[in-house]
């Protein structure tokens, strides 16, 4: 575990150097913390492209769950609205 943590850190403290293009999504029936670090890599990154949603009705498999043909959508719709 102590691994994985570190590895976290390491992430989190690289966060600012993600330029490419990047969509955000949390499932709002998860626990809010999930939501809290959507937000932090959001605010983070300094990608001039970036999306960030919850989706009502998903927890962590989110897209295995109800919101899963919705956030396959935006999926494709975030990519394909990217300037390639």
């Amino acid at each position: 575990m102590v691994d994985f943590e570190q590895l976290i850190n390491r992430t989190r403290d690289q966060l600012a150097r993600v330029v490419s293009p990047v969509c955000v999504m949390y499932g709002e029936m998860d626990d809010p913390s999930y939501k809290t670090s959507a937000e932090k890599i959001f605010q983070s990154v300094t990608s001039d492209q970036k999306t960030i949603k919850g989706f009502t009705h998903s927890k962590h498999l989110m897209t295995l769950g109800k919101d899963m043909n919705a956030i396959n959508q935006d999926i494709l719709t975030f990519l394909n609205e990217l300037n390639w």
